[in-house]
């Protein structure tokens, strides 16, 4: 995956990722961030990912656990004060 194929895939998935992410956080910021992270990752790993899979597939499996991690993470932070 080069830098143009990466940037297509950000322009056409980031909008339906943040309302989905969104939807699972309830917190326009929090989402925005979880996405970024997504996108982080696959650029930092796009040589050992399999493309050959349903890219759109990978990119909301990885939104759907990285905000249920961020759920998990708050109220375990929210428990410890």
């Amino acid at each position: 995956m080069d830098q143009q194929n990466f940037e297509e895939l950000f322009k056409t998935y980031f909008a339906a990722l943040m309302a989905f992410s969104r939807k699972i956080l309830g917190d326009e910021d929090d989402a925005r961030e979880v996405v970024h992270q997504v996108f982080i990752n696959l650029w930092e790993r796009r040589d050992k990912i399999d493309l050959s899979t349903s890219i759109k597939s990978y990119l909301f499996t990885a939104v759907n656990n990285r905000s249920l991690n961020m759920i998990r993470d708050r109220k375990k932070f929210s428990s410890e004060e």
